[in-house]
């Protein structure tokens, strides 16, 4: 029995195997295609290796030194004159003080002044011309109030109070407007001083604190003004008063944006500079911030220079890096996974994750930003996103390449990339027997806890300050959260533009309340109890020879929907009818027999079925021969009638 068993699946292998070299002559099966698609995705990975276009470049070299933690290489003495940059933090951080410290810019309007001036005299004239036996005065526009109040004294107590007030109002103008009325907030400005546009060219500085605005010239006069005056006397000192009210100072925030940035351009990047022969750390010492800055500008001095001499070497040794890490993947695909390897669209899924993953690994140099932005790397989404259309095995290959690039593109960080082979492993087997989407969200905690442990070993073991430490976390915690999102996203996009069929989308069709399944059971009864037992049984055989059960089950639910258009012409649904094929000749028996294929391709359409699950409808018949009518034909045949032997099989593809 079990030799029976080998041979039969030794003619399904080779039937099999003949299939494909049929289709090796398609775009989707050409090796040619296949290899430039492999060799293009070696090429634009060596880029990522190669190419930087940072101007901070000193910030990108060997990033997992970290101050506080013990330099645990031999002693580092300089072989060349180099200069030691600033951190990037201190070089931000300096940036920001000189544009906070940077002079605004004001424009000086010459003319306010005058104007001002020439208002409180108006005003106060038309006070002097206030007569106590007049009913008019000169301007209706002094409030009745002020008009009665001024009336009530005596002339010559009048004539020195309006002349009090208009000597106060004077005096306080002039000191107003000498020292300068801006038009905004003095307490919005941080600096001492200010810078004032007099002329086109010619600027003059004044202090801040000797400023005036609006605020400051109303609380001037309430306090140190108005309360010389008698009571009922003050509403009109201060009528006269409110006349500075004009600012000759407007803030100029296109020269004040062009100083900031004068002011930031002028901050040097550099601490000192180093001479050859001077020791950079000693094997054992603590890396402090100082260190560490020269530490970072030596290597990156160092790196430039070999850049510059070995531009062609070093574009071969990453091409051949690059190169070494995507063949660990191909060779797995090659030797197990040859279904892949052999589908040009399941490669550009896999070299597009690769490329991806390139791309990300080196946006997070090229950010130069002080974070670590490498903990941000959305490998483990990626590789959820393989485990789901491919299967586990495959995802845990792609972990490693894609950890080794991540690694090999950051300089060789060793941190990172046991990280995300840790962090990446636990994402994959969280979607291994994925049964619905939702169930990605449950990756969350296992890609957190994948990514935080290595952080706080490696942390312990460098001894890295707390504050990184938690920063990483955070950035951990961050990248958790988003991956389920990337990878729905992702995936939604994979099933859209290509035929791939991933098994959450067959899980969807995994139910016999879909709606060509109840139709089936109405029309055809019987096919559809035919169906449920062929796909019990072909699951049952798919999981013994390692095959998709998924599929198959699936694949058998709607392979006979055909016969729904003619259902009493196939025995299962003669139930209590007469076989209808006893008044019809073989040949149009045949042909009603053959038209299920047809029929059911038609209806997978209308109902929008995914292509593998079509597939299943021409394939389960193959091209094999319908012997019972082909029997009777040959039986039932003329003397002189030709029976054609093709008429009689299935129009396949097997």
């Amino acid at each position: 029995m079990a030799l029976i068993r080998q041979k039969i699946f030794k003619k399904m292998m080779d039937d099999r195997n003949k299939v494909v070299q049929k289709l090796n002559s398609g775009w989707r099966y050409s090796f040619k295609l296949k290899a430039f698609i492999i060799l293009i995705t070696v090429l634009i990975s060596t880029l990522f290796y190669v190419f930087h276009f940072s101007e901070t470049e000193y910030y990108k070299t060997d990033t997992r030194i970290e101050t506080g933690q013990k330099w645990d290489n031999p002693d580092l003495t300089a072989e060349f004159t180099f200069p030691v940059y600033k951190s990037q933090k201190i070089h931000l951080a300096e940036i920001e003080e000189a544009k906070e410290n940077a002079l605004l810019v004001f424009n000086l309007n010459t003319e306010v002044k005058e104007l001002v001036l020439d208002r409180i005299r108006l005003k106060t004239d038309d006070y002097f011309k206030i007569s106590k036996d007049e009913e008019q005065v000169v301007s209706t526009d002094i409030p009745t109030d002020i008009i009665s109040n001024l009336k009530s004294l005596d002339k010559s107590k009048r004539i020195s109070i309006i002349n009090n007030i208009k000597s106060e109002a004077l005096r306080l103008a002039k000191e107003v407007y000498d020292n300068g009325f801006a038009n905004v907030s003095v307490n919005n400005i941080n600096n001492k001083l200010i810078r004032v546009k007099v002329a086109n060219n010619e600027f003059s500085v004044i202090k801040t604190a000797e400023l005036y605005d609006r605020n400051a010239v109303i609380e001037h006069y309430q306090e140190f003004i108005l309360p010389a005056f008698p009571e009922n006397i003050r509403s009109a000192a201060e009528y006269v008063l409110s006349e500075i009210s004009i600012p000759n100072l407007i803030y100029n925030d296109e020269l004040s944006q062009e100083s900031k940035e004068i002011a930031a351009s002028q901050v040097p990047k550099t601490l000192r500079i180093l001479n050859a022969g001077s020791k950079i750390i000693s094997r054992g010492e603590e890396i402090t911030e100082e260190s560490k800055a020269a530490i970072l500008s030596y290597l990156s001095a160092a790196n430039r220079k070999n850049e510059n001499v070995y531009t062609i070497m070093t574009f071969i040794g990453s091409f051949g890096h690059a190169a070494l890490i995507i063949t660990i993947l191909m060779l797995y695909l090659i030797v197990l996974r040859k279904k892949i390897f052999h589908d040009n669209a399941q490669m550009l899924i896999i070299c597009s994750i690769i490329l991806l993953s390139a791309l990300i690994s080196w946006l997070t140099i090229e950010l130069g930003t002080a974070y670590s932005l490498e903990y941000l790397a959305i490998i483990p989404s990626l590789v959820m996103l393989a485990a789901i259309v491919f299967d586990s095995r495959t995802a845990f290959y792609v972990t490693i390449t894609l950890s080794l690039m991540l690694a090999g593109i950051r300089g060789s960080d060793y941190v990172i990339g046991t990280t995300m082979i840790f962090a990446g492993i636990l994402a994959a087997y969280t979607v291994r027997d994925i049964q619905n989407r939702t169930q990605m969200f449950q990756s969350i905690f296992f890609i957190f806890i994948g990514l935080t442990l290595p952080i706080l070993i490696f942390g312990a073991e460098r001894s890295v300050d707390s504050g990184i430490i938690m920063q990483r976390v955070l950035l951990a915690l961050i990248n958790s959260v988003a991956s389920p999102l990337i990878t729905f996203g992702l995936l939604f996009l994979i099933e859209k533009i290509s035929d791939t069929t991933t098994d959450l989308q067959l899980k969807e069709y995994d139910n016999l309340n879909h709606s060509l399944l109840q139709k089936m059971s109405e029309i055809a009864p019987g096919t559809y109890q035919h169906t449920l037992a062929v796909a019990m049984l072909a699951e049952r055989c798919a999981g013994a020879i390692d095959a998709n059960p998924l599929l198959t089950k699936v694949g058998a639910y709607f392979h006979d929907i055909g016969k729904m258009a003619k259902a009493e012409y196939f025995t299962e649904n003669q139930v209590s009818i007469d076989n209808k094929h006893e008044q019809i000749t073989p040949k149009k028996s045949v042909q009603i027999i053959k038209e299920h294929v047809t029929d059911g391709i038609v209806l997978a359409n209308k109902y929008k079925l995914p292509p593998r699950i079509i597939d299943f409808i021409p394939m389960h018949h193959g091209t094999t021969l319908v012997k019972h009518f082909y029997a009777k034909a040959i039986e039932e045949k003329g003397e002189n009638e030709e029976i054609n032997e093709d008429d009689f099989r299935y129009p396949g593809p097997k």
